[in-house]
């Protein structure tokens, strides 16, 4: 069980590798083109849902989040690991994302960690729900042109630099939503918490792979 527990590790490190990387999924624009989209300047930032990023981001919460599952077959005991999970809030609020996709909205109930996590962006303090912002500020004068009733996209650059993407983890306050900050730090941030629990139970994962 101990090698299925490193080998979890390491999937988990290589979903919050990707999810660091900026976007390369673009194309080089011809500025003497016919646009087929938006065409803006250098210098712009934009927002807009991307399903394939928030997906990879709740299976990134899912991964942290069910990695209880193997400490509990490894330890052979459930109860010291719910307890150690309940006493975490930011590994509740993992568990919320991970069931993100059966729950759509903030009038759902709070989860576990009565916050009603989603995924997101603040707007000038109004919550935009599964919306990410891009950042296209070094990539010259660029094109998108998004599909909203399939979610789908495209970037035509001039400066072929990756695009820095950016989801914040949405909650519920008592004075409006509020945001815990980038998602991807975030969940990977929960994710360490495991870390003393795994010495406390005795398993003898290597250090190399739980530092």
């Amino acid at each position: 069980m101990t090698t299925k527990i490193e080998s979890e590790i390491r999937s988990v490190r290589r979903q919050y590798a990707v999810l660091k990387q900026p976007l390369t999924e673009f194309e080089l624009l011809d500025p003497m083109s016919e646009p087929r989209g938006l065409r803006v300047g250098a210098g712009s930032r934009f927002s807009f849902p991307h399903e394939g990023i928030i997906d990879s981001i709740l299976s990134l919460a899912q991964s942290v989040w069910h990695f209880k599952d193997y400490l509990i077959d490894s330890h052979g005991k459930r109860t010291p690991v719910e307890d150690y999970a309940e006493g975490k809030p930011d590994l509740l609020i993992c568990c919320d994302l991970a069931n993100e996709k059966k729950h759509a909205t903030l009038r759902r109930k709070k989860g576990r960690s009565g916050l009603a996590p989603q995924l997101g962006i603040l707007s000038k303090g109004e919550p935009m729900y599964g919306v990410v912002a891009f950042d296209t500020r070094k990539n010259g004068m660029v094109e998108f042109a998004y599909t909203g009733k399939t979610r789908a996209h495209r970037f035509w650059v001039t400066q072929p630099v990756g695009i820095p993407f950016r989801a914040e983890i949405l909650i519920a306050r008592k004075r409006g939503v509020g945001s815990k900050g980038d998602a991807v730090e975030f969940i990977f941030k929960a994710f360490k918490q495991w870390e003393p629990l795994i010495k406390r139970l005795g398993i003898t994962a290597r250090s190399e792979y739980i530092e």
